[in-house]
């Protein structure tokens, strides 16, 4: 038999000796799993099937989480029982590894457990060493059967991927299962991805299922916060709303927020958020400075005045809770223990009015003096007590080193007790549970307040749904709205955006008829007669891709691009979105604009760098730069921005570029910037002699070829400098 037709060599396995049995491996493994396993707490024991994880590591933010539970078991809609115990251990190892590899919610590992136990259960008895495509087909048709929810089948069929992967990692299993994956597998509409409908099918018109919420919705909120007295217990839930409106942060980034006030700088306005989502615990969490959407500056900054004029006794609260390590008492500090405390005095303290009927606080401690019902100070001591948890004045998080204590937080309320009671003293964070208590109400609040009803049913993210689909519908690029709203993939904004890529397309044509886009398809569209204008766009955009500086309608379906990465220097399937006149596109355009002057100065230092080290100006790299500079400059100057020498220098000097302002790099971009004009004509006829004509928007005939004005420098350095 030819020996290139035998079976494939396995992949590597972490810490490989090819020589040892599934067994071996897994003995090796589960012993540098062992020592890994107190990175998910301390008084996790190897051998016990229930583990009690770290709760600062775990927890859910918002929530007074005192333990955390992780249990290697079944899922319950199997048995619940106890895995065997050589599955048990294979579990355990792979939850210590996927947390030592990158750090992964509670949620995150107890779903890995329940595909675990799927997986184990359709082995049926079987070592795991065992396993089989055929036993993998059949835990992944079971789990396929597990949830009515697509999206949920789709998560759990990516997990058991993940183990058959690591099986075949570490080397635990005699079968080849590297390259398994379940056939019947597929991704639901809701993850976004490539679609086959016709831009000329009527479905293009029809919005995909959003969490989008009715303009009505948004006004009946505006009325009731408007009508909702100062000082009114449920106020604070309207702020938070307003502020999830406004800035599209998750729920626990807004009620986790440190005190502040707005920071104002040349690029625009900015506010700080803890960044919560996959972080790794509360020694790495960071704080994060993002810019807010001009519009809504206003908006942002009365709540944050209302809130800093209004919580001056929660601040005090807060303050005197973390002095004391305990509830805040100083409304007893001139009462006698001995003296004898009524209904009346206690309800000046703030006490519930029915503290002394049978399911009272006091209905085991007062005692009848002179007729009335009375306690004294120790039973309100104990009372108060009871409200109070040490977590409260515990650090909440540790954001770039700097503890964050309940008396750092903007938004505080009292605690809520289970009859509806406030106790004014312990103040507490805004938490999840208490928001969405709020939401079930709010409808009947809006009658009595608005005199409304609202329309929509909606959570806390429904808002950051709408402000993303807002934005995307704006022409904000993706890779810009991935970046605002805080995400690490880009892949995931697209679950956001409820315009569906026909209809991007569809809207870029539009635009090109218009006369409100550029690029070289678009002039040639404005060449074409009106009557064939119409054939010529269906031709030339069948689909469009986000860029960020303009979009690409290259067909990905029809085979690779074969300008890789020569995007914006000047590619004819290269597109950019002109403002129009009315400004609806303004806020868009404002961070196109920011992205184009960033890549144009980092060019600019570029060409420094390269003249500095003596490296010729011939070349494809050259050629690269240049005629992105070019492309970039055309684009900056039809959408009626000038960026010239002192703009470049603001640019930079301002931090504009990269948050710091650095001075050898202003310097540098003086240099690139006058290095580039002088040699732009002499680069242009060495790349017509060696290379032929660029891309016709770039250069055309000499004769034809139209340099975007620019300011004349000198290489001179002032004196000053």
């Amino acid at each position: 038999m030819n020996r290139r037709y035998g079976r494939r060599k396995s992949r590597a396995t972490i810490n490989p000796d090819k020589s040892s049995s599934p067994e071996k491996n897994l003995a090796r493994q589960i012993e540098l799993a062992k020592g890994q396993a107190v990175l998910l707490g301390e008084e996790v024991e190897w051998e016990k099937s229930a583990w009690m994880l770290s709760a600062a590591l775990f927890k859910k933010r918002g929530q007074n989480t005192r333990s955390v539970r992780l249990d290697f078991t079944y899922p319950v809609c199997l048995s619940g029982g106890p895995l065997p115990k050589d599955w048990e251990d294979v579990a355990k190892l792979m939850v210590v590894r996927r947390e030592v590899e990158q750090h992964k919610s509670v949620s995150s590992h107890r779903t890995f457990l329940t595909v675990f136990g799927f997986v184990c259960n359709a082995a049926a008895g079987r070592p795991l060493e065992r396993l089989t495509p055929e036993v993998l087909d059949s835990a992944a048709r079971a789990i396929s059967n597990s949830s009515s929810s697509e999206s949920e089948v789709y998560k759990r069929l990516n997990l058991m991927h993940e183990i058959v992967n690591r099986c075949s990692q570490y080397g635990l299993s005699k079968a080849h299962l590297s390259d398994y994956r379940y056939a019947g597998m597929k991704r639901p509409d809701s993850h976004g991805g490539r679609s086959a409908i016709r831009l000329d099918d009527p479905a293009v018109k029809v919005e995909k299922s959003s969490r989008v919420l009715a303009l009505s919705t948004y006004q009946t909120l505006g009325a009731l916060i408007r009508a909702v007295p100062f000082g009114h217990k449920y106020r604070i839930y309207l702020l938070v709303i307003t502020l999830l409106v406004c800035t599209g942060r998750r729920l626990t980034e807004i009620t986790l927020l440190p005190r502040q006030k707005l920071e104002v700088d040349s690029s625009g306005v900015y506010f700080k958020y803890l960044v919560l989502k996959g972080q790794r615990g509360s020694a790495q969490y960071v704080m994060k400075r993002v810019p807010l959407i001009s519009r809504v500056v206003p908006l942002v900054e009365s709540v944050l005045e209302e809130v800093e004029q209004n919580s001056a006794e929660y601040y005090a609260v807060a303050e005197e809770m973390c002095r004391v390590n305990g509830p805040d008492l100083r409304f007893l500090a001139d009462v006698d223990p001995d003296e004898p405390l009524y209904y009346e005095r206690l309800l000046e303290m703030g006490m519930p009015s029915n503290m002394f009927d049978s399911s009272g606080c006091f209905r085991n401690h007062s005692e009848v003096l002179a007729g009335r019902r009375s306690v004294f100070k120790k039973d309100v001591i104990k009372y108060c007590a009871s409200h109070y948890d040490p977590v409260f004045v515990a650090p909440l998080y540790v954001a770039d080193g700097v503890e964050y204590f309940l008396k750092d937080m903007l938004l505080l309320n009292f605690r809520g007790t289970s009859s509806g009671h406030y106790a004014k003293w312990v103040v507490n964070t805004v938490t999840a549970i208490s928001f969405s208590n709020f939401l079930k109400k709010i409808h009947r609040f809006a009658d009595e307040y608005a005199g409304a009803s609202l329309t929509d049913r909606f959570t806390s993210h429904d808002f950051r749904h709408t402000l993303n689909d807002a934005l995307d519908k704006g022409n904000l690029p993706d890779l810009m709205q991935t970046e605002f709203f805080g995400r690490k993939n880009r892949r995931d904004t697209a679950s956001y955006q409820h315009i569906t890529p026909e209809q991007k397309a569809l809207k870029i044509r539009e635009q090109i008829k218009l006369g409100q886009a550029g690029g070289v398809i678009a002039e040639r569209a404005m060449r074409v007669p009106v009557e064939r204008r119409e054939a010529f766009l269906k031709s030339a955009v069948k689909a469009v891709h986000d860029l960020g500086n303009g979009h690409c309608v290259h067909q990905w379906n029809q085979g690779g691009c074969p300008r890789h990465l020569d995007c914006d220097t000047g590619c004819e399937k290269y597109i950019y979105v002109i403002p129009s006149a009315d400004e609806k596109d303004v806020g868009a355009s404002d961070s196109v604009v920011r992205e184009i002057k960033h890549q144009m100065a980092h060019s600019f230092f570029t060409l420094f760098v390269a003249v500095s080290e003596g490296v010729s100006i011939y070349g494809q790299w050259q050629k690269h730069v240049y005629s992105k500079l070019h492309l970039q400059q055309m684009q900056l100057a039809e959408m009626g921005v000038s960026f010239e020498d002192e703009d470049i220098e603001d640019f930079i000097n301002t931090g504009q570029l990269d948050g710091v302002a650095f001075e050898e790099i202003q310097k540098g971009v003086r240099v690139g910037y006058s290095h580039y004009i002088e040699n732009r004509v002499k680069f242009h006829d060495y790349v017509v002699e060696l290379y032929g004509a660029l891309p016709e928007a770039c250069y055309r005939d000499r004769s034809e070829v139209k340099y975007i004005p620019v300011k004349e420098v000198s290489n001179e350095v002032p004196e000053n400098e």
